[in-house]
């Protein structure tokens, strides 16, 4: 019962207990009601009829349209008025006429000496100590009689019952706890919320640093509580939205959280990227790692960028986001677009070899955003060993180029020769056979300088090949080297 409605119940049951002294002239409520109390007196007399089982079922039929307005509470408050008046004046000296119309008198006490007197010091002495027993059990209208046992045992199984509880009439919930961690034996306490229930003795709780915690009597639990009590803290609605990964990134799951409130991961992907977790061994895994799965059991976005798992790729899965606000919030999700109207997006994944300095080569790394044509990588050490081969190319095209340039001297030079001393004997002799073995030494000289500069040119272009850019335009989703070689994988929007 919230505390407007107590009042209200409170009051109700004030009034409903000067029902029954409607049958005097003398009391208050008689005076208000003179004919009705005046007729009743001269009729039955006082304490007869109106303090009986038959006058109190007459008087809770007439609170009957309480439980038509669907107040069974307020309507509990008055019968229970009404019956409190009989039973204490069965604490007189002359008892109430319980059976009416049975005249035999019922009395609380049997023994006459311990029943008191009307508008006697007993009396009023009686009252006091009613009213202290009221004020002390006045919280139980407030947490019941099931949450006034709660409080006394603080045992987890008392905890779980009322975080289902509170979970299931609309409220988060607060846990004040003292306990001991298991595996480093630490003494913790605080007022952490509930996150959930894993068992009837178990309950997940976050830490102000948004850590979890589970605490409670079993083995397995982070926390071995020595008390713990749940408090209803404030309503909270719930809003779950179930979504289907494939091939996308898993950062996509942040288009799904509300503005307001807090929100929580359940669910499963499944992927070929290497990943680390990082849990302490008193902490509650918000992740389990299986062979190529990852499960969450209420993840954050948090606990996603902490452990560098947001830009993994999803080749399937299926995560439920559920998030918690007030209900005096009003609810704004982001602006995704249907799946119809969404652009495609197409991951693409490209190696990268010959990388030896990561950090001085690489010089992109994950959620940064590039262009088409802008540079990723240098293969620098991969350059150097080339210059030199550049190097040893050029003096080798050099030295042929020498060469050639000898031969075609060698060879003009022993054909002027040849001329001077066909003059000298005026003999002209058929010199072909020479001047084809002349040819075919130049084409040889000439052949070694193509090749040379082939050679050459094959260098320069791995040269320029060490600068490695980007085939599309897109996000950095994850970089991961092993030995020399590069993975880069790209997020680009297909077209």
């Amino acid at each position: 019962m919230n505390a407007p409605l107590a009042i209200v119940g409170y009051g109700t049951s004030i009034l409903a207990a000067l029902l029954p002294d409607i049958d005097t002239s003398a009391s208050t409520l008689g005076k208000l009601f003179l004919p009705v109390s005046t007729y009743l007196e001269r009729r039955f007399g006082h304490r007869t009829i109106t303090h009986s089982l038959l006058g109190w079922s007459m008087f809770s039929i007439m609170g009957l349209p309480l439980l038509i307005l669907r107040q069974k509470q307020i309507y509990l408050c008055f019968a229970l008025g009404v019956f409190s008046h009989i039973m204490l004046d069965a604490v007189n000296k002359s008892g109430v006429p319980l059976f009416y119309p049975h005249l035999i008198r019922a009395v609380i006490p049997k023994n006459e000496r311990y029943r008191i007197f009307t508008a006697s010091k007993d009396e009023y002495v009686f009252l006091a100590v009613l009213s202290v027993i009221a004020l002390l059990v006045l919280p139980l209208g407030r947490i019941g009689l099931k949450g006034a046992l709660h409080y006394l045992v603080k045992i987890p199984q008392s905890a779980v019952s009322d975080y289902l509880s509170n979970s299931a009439q609309g409220y988060s919930t607060i846990v004040d706890f003292e306990g001991i961690l298991n595996i480093s034996q630490k003494r913790v306490k605080g007022k952490w919320l509930a996150v959930n229930s894993t068992s009837r003795n178990s309950l997940i709780l976050e830490s102000p640093d948004a850590r979890k915690y589970s605490i409670g009597a079993n083995p397995q639990d982070n926390i071995r509580s020595l008390r713990i009590q749940s408090f209803r803290l404030k309503p909270v609605k719930v809003l779950t939205q179930e979504i289907s990964l494939i091939e996308q990134p898993l950062s996509d799951v942040f288009n799904f959280i509300p503005k307001q409130g807090r929100t929580y991961f359940l669910g499963y992907i499944k992927t070929y990227d290497k990943f680390n977790l990082d849990f302490s061994l008193d902490e509650y895994p918000a992740f389990k790692k299986g062979v190529n799965r990852l499960d969450f059991d209420y993840a954050t976005k948090e606990d996603l960028l902490k452990h560098n798992l947001a830009n993994i790729l999803a080749n399937e899965g299926r995560i439920l986001v559920m998030s918690f606000y007030s209900p005096k919030d009003k609810i704004v999700l982001p602006n995704v677009p249907a799946a119809s109207e969404r652009t495609p997006s197409k991951v693409t994944t490209f190696y990268i070899k010959d990388i030896y300095n990561a950090d001085k080569e690489l010089k992109v790394k994950p959620n940064d955003f590039v262009e088409k044509g802008q540079l990723l990588a240098t293969q620098d050490e991969k350059k150097e060993q080339l210059l030199i081969q550049k190097k040893e190319q050029e003096n080798r095209l050099s030295i042929t180029q020498a060469e050639l340039e000898k031969a075609k001297i060698q060879i003009k030079q022993d054909s002027q020769l040849k001329e001077k001393e066909d003059e000298l004997l005026k003999d002209k002799r058929n010199l072909s056979s020479s001047k084809q073995l002349d040819e075919i030494k130049i084409k040889e000289a000439e052949a070694r300088v193509d090749l040379a500069r082939s050679d050459l040119e094959k260098v320069q272009k791995a040269i320029n090949a060490t600068n490695i850019y980007s085939p599309a335009s897109g996000k950095v989703l994850s970089v991961n080297m092993q030995n020399t070689t590069v993975t880069l994988r790209l997020l680009t929007k297909e077209e």
